[in-house]
């Protein structure tokens, strides 16, 4: 029997997670991809971190991020699916809401 070939790659399952770190050479953000709770990447960042491991790392498009303990100062984890949403801006003096025309 003949089975299809699928369409989406099985990484593209796994949710992701945004990480920013401070490192030497400024913010580094990015989208890894993680299946537990986002608080368990964040102390595993940061364990590795103190226990002078490389951290190996997988970004949204399956591509492998190593970096170096000594050069990671902190690490925030986000698991929100945008990241954080930015506050609605008041509407402007005297304008009005759109019409449905």
């Amino acid at each position: 029997m003949i089975y299809p070939v699928r369409q989406v790659p099985l990484r593209s399952r796994i949710p992701t997670v945004r990480v920013r770190l401070a490192t030497d050479d400024g913010e580094l953000t990015f989208r890894a991809r993680w299946k537990d709770r986002p608080i368990d990447l964040q102390r595993r960042i940061l364990f590795l971190m103190r226990q002078g491991q490389p951290i190996f790392l997988e970004d949204e498009w399956g591509h492998g991020v190593c970096l170096r303990p000594e050069c990671v100062w902190g690490a925030s984890v986000d698991g929100r699916p945008d990241g954080p949403r930015p506050a609605p801006r008041a509407p402007a003096s005297g304008s009005r809401p759109p019409t449905g025309r």
